[in-house]
């Protein structure tokens, strides 16, 4: 009927011997939440390892709020109970049926600890007024954050985005594209949809459709004229990874009217609409960015 289909869900308890190796990436995944992951970190002249210090105080925070509410669970009210039910089992689902996550690509499946523990806080640590002894703590915690904040808008450069290539694009009229999963929706956010780049999964050296966040429609060639694909370097990916990405768009299409270098990216353009010749279709898959 048009509406949204659900992902199946093919989940497992995770190995007895995987536990602990699960429990620190829980760990660290909090961290990260919380802006207070500090390992890799130079102890030195580093105003990455000042600010996750002064985020560990937050996390210091929900841990005694979490602890106080289990203990008196029986005793707080319904919202605390609730709210303390979501972090307790988003934590244990994060851990006991993760499956080789990373904290670094894993930790948004743990979101909840990070508006959990702010409630939880809120509501049973910093709550009534501020012992007059205490203010001066208070004073000086802020104090650190909005130097923080300052130093952040001054001296740190914003990180590199989509939005040279949106530009381009928008500029050379090619509003309609094909790109990987994760460079599609960067650019189209950065084209404020003025430039839309339909998702294309890779299998081995060829491209294919696998619906994930999609729509029929975008694939459709009497809706859509799709004339260039994007390939286009992602983090964490190895070197030469885009490169690859336009090798199989070639072999899927044949050989582009025009190559540009844009970026570090790759745009190559056709001219003709690429979605008259439709990809091989496959069930739904969570897409890879390599």
């Amino acid at each position: 009927m048009g509406g949204f289909t659900a992902f199946p869900l093919n989940e497992s308890f995770a190995p007895v011997s995987a536990l602990s190796s699960h429990i620190w990436v829980t760990v660290e995944s909090t961290l990260i939440l919380y802006g207070a992951d500090f390992s890799g970190l130079p102890l030195k002249g580093n105003l990455a390892l000042l600010t996750a210090a002064a985020h560990l105080i937050g996390v210091a925070l929900a841990a005694v709020a979490t602890i106080y509410a289990l203990r008196r669970f029986t005793s707080i009210d319904l919202v605390t109970q609730i709210v303390t039910a979501m972090l307790v089992t988003s934590v244990l689902g994060y851990t006991m049926l993760g499956q080789g996550v990373t904290a670094s690509g894993g930790a948004h499946d743990v979101m909840p600890v990070l508006p959990a523990g702010a409630v939880l806080a809120g509501r049973l640590v910093v709550r009534g007024a501020v012992p007059r002894r205490l203010l001066a703590v208070v004073a000086a915690g802020l104090a650190v954050y909005l130097l923080l904040l300052a130093a952040y808008a001054v001296h740190v450069p914003v990180p590199a985005n989509q939005k040279p290539l949106a530009s381009w694009l928008r500029a050379h009229n090619l509003h309609f594209g094909l790109s990987n999963y994760y460079a599609a929706a960067l650019i189209t956010v950065d084209a404020n949809n003025q430039v839309t780049i339909a998702p294309v999964k890779r299998v081995g050296p060829r491209l294919v459709l696998s619906p994930w966040e999609s729509t029929t429609s975008w694939y459709d060639p009497t809706q859509n004229n799709a004339n260039f694909f994007v390939a286009t370097p992602m983090q964490g990916c190895p070197a030469g990874d885009a490169g690859l990405w336009a090798r199989d768009a070639i072999r899927a299409y044949g050989q582009p009217s025009q190559t540009y270098s844009v970026d570090g990216s790759q745009v190559l353009v056709w001219n003709q609409n690429l979605l008259d010749d439709p990809l091989p279709q496959l069930p739904m898959a969570r897409p890879s960015a390599c």
